[in-house]
Parts: C-alpha cells; sequence; structure tokens
C-alpha cells in the first residue's frame, strides 16, 4: 500500500487550507522530535487484513496530528485532515489497486507530556480492492422533506448524507399446515418499515422541519441581552408526518436514484451540541401507509 500512503501524502501536501496551517515538511508518514514544536500531521498504514471476499482488503490509517498549539487549534488541522480524506475518491498509481471506502473509526485527543504538546489521534479503516471488483460505500444525495409535495427543491432541503441507505421491510406472520404435513398457507398480520441511512450531514436548524417544535430566531439568552435562536421543545413535540426524497448517486458505479416515501416520521432523534455547526448522525425514519396503500418507491437509474 505504498502507493496509498503516496496519495494521502499527495492530497494532503496539494490542500492550501492544511498548508496555511502546517509546513508541507511537517506531513510525513515518519514522527521527529522537532515536529513537536510545530503543528505536524503524521500518518502510517497498521492492522493489514484480508476481507472474505476474495480481492478485497482492509488497513487500518493511523494518522496523529500534533503541536504546540492549543488543543481547538490541533482539532481544527485534524478537521481539515478528515475533510481531505472524504473530500473525493484518492486515486493511487497503480491501476490494479482501487481506494473505495475511507471511513473514519475512532479519534481520541490528549496531551503528550513527554513531548509537550497537544495530540488528536485518528485511525480510519481503508477497503481497496483488485481493478476489477466493484464495492459500494452507499451513497452520496440529499434528503428533501414536506408536509404535502416534496420535490427535489432548496426549500425542501433538510439534510445531506454520504453513507449507507437502506430499506427495510418486515412481517409478522402466522403459518398453517392444515391437513398436511408442511405448511401450506400463511397471513400477515403486522408489518414495519424503516429506511436507515447513515453519515447525514444534519443542521440543528432543520429541527423543526421534522418535529413540532416552536422556532423563534430572535429569542436571547437567559441574560435577556445576548441575541439567539430558540427551539422550544414541549410535551406535545412530536414528530410530524412528512413525505420524504431521498435523490442520490452511488458509491460503486455513479448512478442515480430515488426513494419516494409518502407517509414517514422520524420517532427518534438526537440533539448535539458541538463546536460544528453541522452534526453526522444516523436516521431511522418510519414508514407508514398512506391513503392508497403506499409506502415507498424505489427508483434506479439504468
Amino acid at each position: 500500500m505504498l502507493e496509498f500512503l503516496e496519495s494521502v501524502y499527495t492530497r494532503l501536501s496539494s490542500s492550501s487550507t492544511l498548508l496555511a496551517v502546517v509546513d508541507i515538511e511537517n506531513i510525513s508518514t515518519t514522527y521527529k522530535k522537532s515536529m513537536a514544536e510545530v503543528p505536524s500531521v503524521v500518518f502510517a498504514i497498521t492492522n493489514v487484513r484480508t476481507a472474505p471476499l476474495s480481492g478485497i482488503s482492509s488497513v487500518v490509517l493511523s494518522l496523529d496530528v500534533r503541536g504546540r498549539v492549543s488543543n481547538l487549534d490541533t482539532w481544527n488541522i485534524a478537521t481539515i485532515v478528515k475533510e481531505l480524506l472524504h473530500e473525493k475518491p484518492i486515486e493511487t498509481s497503480s491501476v490494479t489497486c482501487l481506494i473505495h471506502i475511507i471511513d473514519e473509526i475512532d479519534v481520541i485527543s490528549n496531551y503528550d507530556n513527554a513531548l509537550g504538546c497537544w495530540v488528536v489521534g485518528s485511525k480510519y479503516n481503508v477497503i481497496f480492492s483488485n481493478a476489477d471488483i466493484l464495492v459500494t460505500s452507499g451513497a452520496v444525495g440529499q434528503i428533501y422533506a414536506d408536509s404535502t409535495n416534496v420535490h427535489v427543491h432548496s426549500d425542501h432541503l433538510i439534510a445531506d448524507f454520504d453513507g449507507m441507505i437502506s430499506v427495510y421491510l418486515d412481517y409478522e406472520s402466522i403459518t398453517h399446515e392444515g391437513l398436511h404435513r408442511f405448511k401450506d398457507s400463511s397471513q400477515f398480520h403486522k408489518g414495519n418499515g424503516n429506511i436507515y441511512v447513515t453519515n447525514v450531514q444534519f443542521k440543528f436548524s432543520s429541527l423543526s422541519q421534522l418535529w413540532n417544535i416552536t422556532y423563534n430566531a430572535s429569542d436571547v439568552l437567559n441574560d435577556g441581552v445576548t441575541s439567539s435562536t430558540s427551539y422550544l421543545i414541549k410535551q406535545t413535540s412530536y414528530p410530524k408526518e412528512l413525505q420524504l426524497l431521498f435523490h442520490g448517486t452511488k458509491t460503486d458505479n455513479g448512478k442515480e436514484f430515488e426513494i419516494y416515501a409518502p407517509k414517514v416520521i422520524l420517532p427518534v432523534i438526537t440533539v448535539p451540541f458541538s463546536r460544528h455547526e453541522i452534526s453526522i448522525l444516523d436516521f431511522r425514519f418510519v414508514l407508514l401507509s398512506d391513503a392508497n396503500e403506499n409506502l415507498c418507491k424505489l427508483t434506479v437509474e439504468n
């Protein structure tokens, strides 16, 4: 995977955003003690393993951001690096090796007393394969919602996503054997339908589009002075019944697809408070039957 390390270095060292805070000589696969004096990015491959499917392998990319700057500055650099790794597919110089997935699996932050610097350490799972094998890491796209007539429009956009998306349906049933030795009929009496989507880039300001929450952009903090935006959650702040439209592109073949659900709710939501305007969440939408007994429609480009 030397080609992959070279490609990671090229991606990082070509970024003007990263080079504005980290000198190019301090982006390396080898750590030197002098790097503790200034911000540095050091990365290496660990834990090489082979996946069950022949021709597919995976490794762990370990990446440390160090420097005698504030912990916040170190985190900001780590965020820049993460965005660069996920910006677009990383291509290697080898025509027999395709990089499919680079997914952050762990991140820690601590102060290194020995070197006297802050450290943000990240680990990324990397899946790669031979050139004649395609592996999907899901899809990228947008989620649109409206109460009556959803369509692809900026007014209906509630979130972007870059992960796995799937429709799950199951029925509870009773089977009967009658006078026969083997069961010969079934009765379906309860069904469940969900749409799961991971890595949803969710803005807290979109919360009032999904739940019955009172939104006020002209509120103030408890001091009565500081201008603020508030979201009042009441006992009656239950999920809204919405029309939902997923419009995306499959990452394995570039084909477009849509998932239209005429009636859904989002029964569970996490409200994170962090320094980032956008939070990365996983959503589970519950499919409800509309007046025509429709649950969802899946459309894929030929």
